[in-house]
């Protein structure tokens, strides 16, 4: 009689578990107040800035500066906010389920620690285009009651100004009058298709996809500091001094560039290959400048984000795997 040896059950990976994990994180970070409080004070900042955008100066003030002012508000208050968001609310999962005693019950279960960290970071990526909709909606709102009323206020002034000159000099024939105001009408139109292709509601959208995985990755580095550190403040401050780092890498990039000793080109090698360059994800420049944001340059970001995402998940997972809980 042979007695067939007993198998150990298997406990495969299972997207199921992740999802459900990340829908829990997401209910639990959304009654956080702090989530709020960040979501107010961008949304505030986005509606006050066609309020502002009148104190704007150049030759364009009037009218093209304007909408120029209120793109680059409007995308610096979801880039900030987005990325306090995702600082914040990031560097407090894990303290709180080792503070709860809650991540004891949950890796007890058959649960991967990577189905609860992949679970966590999704529920933040969640919470974050939440939270870019919600601040890009009101944004694109803004831009477009804005446009519509430079765009009517420059066609009805410049109408206006030609039945002026055409009422001062009443000696004028019919066929010069109709021609005047033929003109009126058509720099009119100019100008106010001018006014809606600075709009650029395309571009804005680009925008906001751009910063958006920028905030991924940013939850997804404070996710790699806090699978390792003991204190969520200690994760909050190395978290954001990594992020105003990112964005000096062009100028430690430049700075290192000429450098002919060791520790320069080991620092050179760094800030190229190894530290995320976030400033490559700001675009607010090219919308400032009424440039067109193409498509390559787009998916150029887009696959630049996500590559160094997959590498920063990776490595937050193995020092989750080895940490001792």
């Amino acid at each position: 009689m042979s007695t067939a040896s007993a198998q150990p059950d298997v406990v495969y990976f299972n997207l199921g578990r992740v999802w459900t994990m990340a829908l829990t994180t997401l209910i639990e970070m959304t009654r956080q107040k702090v989530f709020y409080f960040m979501i107010v004070f961008g949304l505030l900042m986005i509606g006050t800035a066609s309020f502002f955008s009148i104190f704007s100066f150049g030759e364009e003030a009037q009218y093209i500066t304007q909408l120029k002012f209120i793109k680059d508000t409007g995308l610096g208050a979801v880039s900030v906010f987005g990325s306090i968001i995702a600082i914040v609310a990031t560097a407090q999962l894990l303290p709180a389920e080792l503070e709860n005693r809650t991540i004891y019950t949950i890796l007890a279960k058959p649960v991967h620690r990577s189905e609860f960290l992949l679970g966590k970071f999704v529920g933040v990526t969640l919470l974050l285009t939440i939270s870019v909709a919600l601040m890009g909606t009101l944004f694109l709102g803004v831009v477009f009651i804005k446009d519509q009323h430079l765009s009517g206020s420059i066609y009805h002034e410049t109408v206006e100004a030609a039945e002026s000159v055409v009422a001062s000099q009443p000696g004028m024939t019919p066929a010069t009058k109709e021609k005047v105001m033929a003109d009126a009408h058509q720099r009119a139109t100019q100008s106010a298709d001018e006014i809606h292709k600075t709009a650029g509601y395309r571009d804005i959208l680009k925008a906001l996809a751009t910063t958006l995985i920028k905030l991924w990755l940013v939850a997804a580095i404070t996710l790699m500091l806090s699978a390792m550190a003991t204190s969520m403040v200690f994760t909050v401050v190395m978290s954001a001094m990594l992020y105003f780092g990112g964005h000096l890498v062009p100028v430690a990039q430049k700075f290192y560039a000429t450098s002919k000793t060791l520790p320069g080109e080991w620092m050179s090698f760094v800030v190229t290959w190894i530290v995320p360059n976030l400033a490559a994800f700001d675009v607010a420049d090219d919308l400032f400048a009424g440039d067109l944001l193409p498509w390559l340059k787009v998916l150029k970001i887009l696959s630049y984000g996500l590559f160094y995402l997959l590498v920063t998940l990776t490595l937050a997972h193995l020092l989750f795997r080895e940490r001792e809980i």
